[in-house]
């Protein structure tokens, strides 16, 4: 889950457990938001991931 955009549809459909849909589309954001920036492992050939430079506008590199 390292997309924003994909992480918060998860977290706005899925969270919290059992009350689903509970959360406004900004809360789901700024959780997802939370998360995904924080420090990440390096991976070897992260450079191959968007070879034609078309990374969706939420990804973190």
């Amino acid at each position: 889950m390292a997309r924003t955009y994909t992480a918060a549809a998860f977290i706005k459909g899925k969270m919290p457990f059992g009350q689903g849909n509970s959360l406004s589309d900004q809360e789901a954001v700024d959780i997802a938001a939370y998360f995904t920036h924080l420090p990440r492992p390096i991976k070897a050939n992260k450079d191959k991931d968007w070879p034609n430079g078309d990374a969706p506008k939420d990804v973190r590199r």
